[in-house]
C-alpha cells in the first residue's frame, strides 16, 4: 500500500490505497497472518517474490497487533 500524508497546525490528511479503524482490528485474524506470513519466511526454497508478499504480510500483520494492544491499553 501507499499513499500521502500532510500535517498543517491544525489539520491532517491522508490520502491511502486502505485503511481500517483501530476498533475493527479482528487480532485473532492479524495473529494467524502473522504465524502464517513467519512460517512461509522460514521455509527454505522461496522465491524473491514470495518473500517480499510474505515479508509485507507480517509488517501489516505486526502493524494491526501493535495498533489493537494500543486502544486496549
Amino acid at each position: 500500500s501507499g499513499g500521502f500524508l500532510e500535517v498543517s497546525s491544525d489539520r491532517v490528511t491522508v490520502l491511502a490505497e486502505s485503511a481500517e479503524k483501530a476498533t475493527e482490528i479482528n487480532v485473532d485474524r492479524a495473529d494467524a497472518a502473522l504465524r502464517d506470513a513467519t512460517a512461509k519466511l522460514e521455509r527454505a526454497a522461496i522465491s524473491p517474490d514470495e518473500h517480499r508478499e510474505q515479508t509485507a504480510r507480517v509488517r501489516r500483520a505486526t502493524t494491526r497487533l501493535e495498533v489493537a494492544k494500543l486502544i486496549t491499553h
